[in-house]
C-alpha cells in the first residue's frame, strides 16, 4: 500500500534544485513547480500557512509581545511536536537548553562530513519508520546561513543520492520535496542597533521607555520587525529613510500599509480580495508600470489573483498580498516591518562571524521556493503561493 511522505528541506531555493536537475541529480523526481513564500521569507510563517497551522507567535523562535512587553523564546512550537516533525540531528532531544546548545554546535561545527552521514541516516529512520508522514530537515539552512547557497548545493547532491537509492528500494513510497523559503548569499552586516544609538534611542528586549526601540532578528537575516511606542514613530520612520542599507520599510496607517524608501511613498489598500497600490511620492516597489497596465474596477482596485499572475516575475513578487498579510501572519507582527538591500544582513552577535547566507527579505531571491514530486503527469508550469500547495498537490 502506498505511503505519502512529505520532506521540507528548509531554505533551499527554486534556482538551487533547477541546477541541480541540469546537473542529474533529483532525476527520479519530476522537474519542480515555482513556489513564492509568504512574507517574511522565514521558516515558522512558511510552515503555519502550508500546513494550515494556527498563527505562530512572532516571525521566527525569538521575538517581541508588544502587548506583554516581554521577550519571546521557543524553540519548537506545539504544533511541530505534535505532527512529530523532523529537525535535525542536533535538535530532536534534550530540554529546550540543551537545543539551543546543539544548535549553536552544529552552526559551528568544523566536521559537516560526519553530521551529514548521521543526518542522512537518521533521515533514512524516519522515511522508512513510519514515524511521520511530514519531515522537516532544517540543517540546510543551518549550512546556507554558515557557508553560503554553494555549499548547500553540494551537501544536497548527496542528500539526492539517498532519495534515489529509497525510492528504488521502496516503491510503495510517495515522496514530495518541498522548501519554505529562498535563500541569498550576504557579506555585510549593518548595525542598527548602533544606528538608533547615534540617535539617542534605547536598544533593548523591553519597551523601557519611551524613546525605546526593540529590533528581533534571531539569527542571521535580512527583514526586520521593529517595535516602538507610539509617540516616536514619525522619528523612526524619518531615521530609516536615511539608511542607505535598507530596501524599504512598511507600517500600518490606519486600515492602510504604507510603504517607503529614502523619501519614496507608497500606499495599499485592500477591500475584500482585491488591492490598490497608490504611488504618493514615489514608487519604492517599482510597480507602477504594471499596476497601469492591469484592468481595474472604477475605484482603482485589482483582483487579486490577476496580480498574482502578473507580478511572479517581479523583483518583489506578489508584493501586495504578502506585504499586507505580513501584519496578520503571526500574533506579534512589528509596527514597522524592515527589508535590507541584497548582500546586507542583521542579526544576533554569535551569528555575525562568519555568516554568509540570509533570507526573510521580499525580494525573489529568498521568495522563490519550490515543490516537487515522483508525479510525472503534474503540470510543472504552474506558479503557486505556499499557502495553496497542500490543497492543490494534496499533500
Amino acid at each position: 500500500m502506498a505511503r505519502k511522505v512529505s520532506i521540507c528541506i528548509d531554505g533551499v531555493p527554486f534556482r538551487t534544485i533547477i541546477d541541480l536537475q541540469k546537473q542529474g541529480y533529483f532525476q527520479e523526481f519530476k522537474a519542480p513547480n515555482r513556489v513564492i513564500s509568504a512574507y517574511p521569507s522565514l521558516t515558522r510563517p512558511n510552515h503555519s500557512v502550508f500546513h494550515n497551522y494556527k498563527k505562530p507567535k512572532c516571525y521566527e523562535s525569538i521575538g517581541f509581545q508588544k502587548r506583554k512587553n516581554l521577550p519571546y523564546y521557543i524553540i519548537i512550537d506545539k504544533d511541530f511536536r505534535k505532527k512529530k516533525t523532523f529537525e535535525s540531528l542536533y535538535t530532536t532531544v534534550g530540554k529546550t537548553r540543551d537545543k539551543i546548545r546543539a544548535f549553536t554546535k552544529s552552526y559551528f561545527s568544523p566536521n559537516h562530513k560526519k553530521l551529514f552521514k548521521k543526518l542522512e541516516a537518521q533521515l533514512e529512520r524516519y522515511i522508512l519508520g513510519n514515524y511521520s508522514n511530514n519531515i522537516w530537515v532544517i540543517t540546510y539552512d543551518q549550512i546556507t546561513h554558515r557557508y553560503g547557497t554553494e555549499r548547500t548545493k553540494r551537501e544536497l547532491k548527496s542528500l539526492s543520492k539517498l532519495f534515489s537509492r529509497i525510492i528504488h528500494e521502496h516503491p510503495e513510497l510517495e515522496i514530495s520535496l518541498w522548501s519554505d523559503h529562498g535563500a541569498i548569499n550576504c557579506t555585510h552586516f549593518i548595525d542598527l542597533k548602533r544606528k538608533f544609538k547615534d540617535y539617542g534611542f534605547s536598544v533593548h528586549n523591553r519597551l523601557w521607555k519611551e524613546k525605546s526601540v526593540i529590533l528581533s532578528a534571531p539569527g542571521i537575516t535580512n527583514f526586520i520587525p521593529l517595535f516602538h511606542t507610539p509617540s516616536y514613530s514619525k522619528e523612526i520612520h524619518a531615521i530609516l529613510d536615511k539608511i542607505d542599507e535598507i530596501s524599504f520599510f512598511v507600517y500600518h496607517e490606519k486600515e492602510d500599509i504604507i510603504i517607503r524608501k529614502n523619501k519614496l511613498t507608497a500606499r495599499i489598500t485592500k477591500r475584500e480580495n482585491k488591492f490598490k497600490y497608490e504611488v504618493l511620492t514615489g514608487d519604492p516597489l517599482n510597480y507602477s508600470e504594471i499596476i497601469n497596465n492591469l484592468e481595474k474596477d472604477q475605484n482603482g482596485f485589482i483582483s487579486n489573483d490577476l496580480l498574482f499572475i502578473n507580478t511572479t516575475n517581479h523583483k518583489y513578487p506578489d508584493a501586495l498580498h504578502r506585504i499586507y498579510n505580513a501584519f496578520r501572519i503571526v500574533e506579534n507582527p512589528g509596527d514597522v516591518l524592515i527589508d535590507l538591500e541584497e548582500g546586507f544582513f542583521f542579526g544576533k552577535k554569535i551569528f555575525r562571524k562568519g555568516g554568509k547566507g540570509t533570507h526573510g527579505s521580499l525580494s525573489n531571491n529568498c521568495s522563490e521556493c519550490f515543490y516537487m514530486d515522483l508525479n510525472q503527469e503534474r503540470d510543472t508550469s504552474k506558479v503557486l503561493r505556499i499557502e495553496e500547495v497542500s490543497e492543490h498537490f494534496n499533500v
